[in-house]
């Protein structure tokens, strides 16, 4: 499937788009302001007064189509898996691939990094890379190739028969303090409510206004964030 009818529907454009999914952020939506006034006009996020915080959130309407667009970018013919006792048990859907390695991600995961992939402002992280609904080859500018696809019910088992580490102990914190060649292993998106995707290893290779950073494989400096941003990091 593909999330272009809905997008016609409600007459969204892809920057639209990008502010309803930041929309699910603990921040809220965050914008253009005419972005944000036309999502406003059409319901799908609150006006920022002070009930809100300061904030855009999400409407009622606008999480339910954030939920039809993220379900037209699923495989019809993909099934879930429930354990024994009849709960979900497809938190572990995907086979995601980097640089040969290969590990199980959650549904939501795979979809965050493939939405990513296309919409700003992350696109500009990747430099090429092709898509059909749930599936997905990325190569981004930093070295890293990756795969992404929906596992059938065996690939899942064998998977999940390997050793699962052990829990990692995190933080949600900024990087004040990192030096130049100190090496991070952190989540790049997500808010106070916990990580997205899968964390990355960095090194810090300049602080210029903000973090610059490499990582294995290719030794090109790329920006990561201001230095006020906050990440979810690995504790040593």
């Amino acid at each position: 499937m593909t999330a272009t009818p809905i997008m016609k529907k409600y007459r969204f454009s892809m920057r639209m788009v990008d502010v309803l999914l930041s929309g699910e952020s603990a921040d809220g939506a965050h914008g253009r302001t005419g972005t944000l006034v036309a999502l406003i006009d059409r319901q799908m996020i609150t006006a920022a007064t002070s009930e809100t915080g300061g904030r855009h959130l999400l409407t009622e309407k606008g999480r339910e189509v954030l939920a039809e667009l993220r379900a037209a970018a699923q495989p019809d013919d993909h099934a879930c898996v429930a354990d024994g006792e009849g709960r979900d048990a497809a938190a572990l859907t995907h086979i995601r691939t980097e640089n040969g390695v290969t590990a199980l991600v959650t549904t939501r995961a795979a979809l965050d990094e493939i939405n990513a992939g296309m919409m700003r402002p992350t696109k500009k992280l990747v430099r090429q890379m092709s898509a059909r609904g749930a599936s997905a080859s990325l190569e981004y500018f930093d070295g890293r190739k990756v795969s992404i696809c929906p596992a059938t019910p065996e690939e899942i088992e064998a998977l999940s028969a390997k050793a699962q580490p052990t829990a990692l102990a995190t933080e949600y914190r900024t990087l004040k303090g990192a030096k130049i060649g100190d090496t991070l292993t952190l989540w790049e998106r997500g808010g106070k409510k916990g990580p997205t995707g899968t964390p990355t290893t960095v090194t810090i290779a300049e602080i210029r206004g903000g973090w610059y950073v490499t990582s294995p494989g290719s030794d090109r400096a790329r920006f990561l964030g201001g230095t006020g941003s906050k990440y979810w990091v690995v504790v040593a």
